[in-house]
């Protein structure tokens, strides 16, 4: 599972996946609103991240954490 994109809005969203407008400030319940590599995304607690935009995760509460072997988003 990677992170929601929500620069488009996405009417195929798997379960547990989100749907979003292009504004990206209308993430699905559960998800943060943010722009991680200048991107807009739809940030989850569990949710696969990339250690390079950890300073782009804490800006939302988020840390980029290795768990298994896979760098997982934890909220504070």
């Amino acid at each position: 599972m990677g992170l929601a994109d929500c620069s488009h809005s996405s009417s195929n969203a798997s379960p547990g996946g989100s749907s979003s407008d292009t504004s990206c400030g209308n993430c699905a319940t559960g998800y943060v609103a943010g722009t991680v590599g200048g991107q807009p995304k739809c940030l989850q607690n569990g949710e696969q991240c990339q250690p390079q935009n950890a300073s782009d995760y804490r800006k939302y509460g988020f840390t980029c954490t290795k768990n298994n072997g896979r760098y997982e988003l934890k909220h504070k």
